[in-house]
């Protein structure tokens, strides 16, 4: 069951127009078709790393010497922040330094734990950084400020 303790928490980063589409159908879609996104497979790629370390850090991870690019285009402003169950994702960048975690197909915001974070560009160590919605898993739907969808 979502947020028990066997559960983990990921960071899917995303843009403005990602978090719409995803508020909109209630899902994390996996990425394009195109090979160059899918390096350690198909699936909804994730990350432990917390939007307190900062969208330099984050999109240096994500996207290695790509990450300045995926800045600009704000494809690193916010970062949905799911519970997931442990079998549910696979570590698979351990063995090239990178801290990336892969969920096999689409993730259903429905069924777990979820919260919308705003990356900060640097790092932020005050502990000031507080998510801006928080949604419970509901079974079918999910619960935005009280409206269901």
């Amino acid at each position: 069951m979502a947020g028990m303790s066997s559960d983990r928490s990921c960071f899917h980063s995303t843009s403005e127009t990602g978090l719409a589409k995803i508020r909109a159908t209630g899902c994390i879609r996996m990425g394009s078709k195109q090979k160059n996104h899918h390096h350690f497979g198909r699936g909804v790629y994730f990350s432990s790393k917390h939007p307190s370390e900062g969208q330099r850090i984050i999109a240096q991870n994500n996207w290695t010497q790509h990450g300045g690019h995926y800045i600009i285009n704000g494809k690193v402003a916010i970062a949905i922040e799911v519970e997931l169950p442990f079998d549910k994702v696979k570590e698979v960048g351990k063995t090239f330094g990178r801290d990336i975690l892969l969920h096999d197909g689409p993730v259903k915001l429905n069924q777990y734990r979820w919260r919308v974070w705003r990356i900060p560009f640097d790092t932020v160590h005050d502990g000031s950084l507080a998510p801006l919605e928080t949604h419970e898993p509901r079974g079918g739907y999910y619960h935005h400020h009280g409206h269901v969808w």
